[in-house]
């Protein structure tokens, strides 16, 4: 299977010119992309709250914030999960679907897709 890593623009929503390029770990078992406290920083990103988040490590309590996310020119505002401990970016799977991406297994990389909206039929 592999690893599937996608070059991202971290960006704070208030001040587009405070930004960061980093190469993500594409996680489709995480729900919420995660950036390292560092490059939370450096974008000038005050965090907004906690929240309790299930790990390999456990349940551990992280800061998260709205972060602009750009992928191959997708945008827009996500909650972020910033992490103290782990130096590494990961992109979770509500921004992938949000911006109407797919991970090929195959090659490895991301690929566009049409994003699914399904609305419940009420009797």
């Amino acid at each position: 299977m592999g690893h599937t890593y996608v070059d991202a623009i971290f960006s704070n929503p208030n001040d587009s010119s405070k930004r960061a390029i980093v190469s993500g770990l594409v996680d489709t078992g995480a729900t919420f992309s995660m950036i390292p406290k560092e490059v939370a920083n450096k974008l000038g990103i005050k965090p907004e709250g906690k929240t309790a988040v299930r790990t390999a490590k456990g349940v551990m309590m992280l800061e998260y914030a709205v972060v602009k996310t750009k992928i191959d020119g997708e945008e827009s505002v996500f909650k972020t999960l910033i992490n103290p401990v782990i130096n590494k970016s990961l992109i979770g799977v509500i921004v992938l679907e949000a911006l109407g991406f797919k991970v090929n297994p195959i090659t490895k990389k991301l690929e566009k897709h049409e994003i699914e909206q399904y609305q419940a039929i009420v009797c």
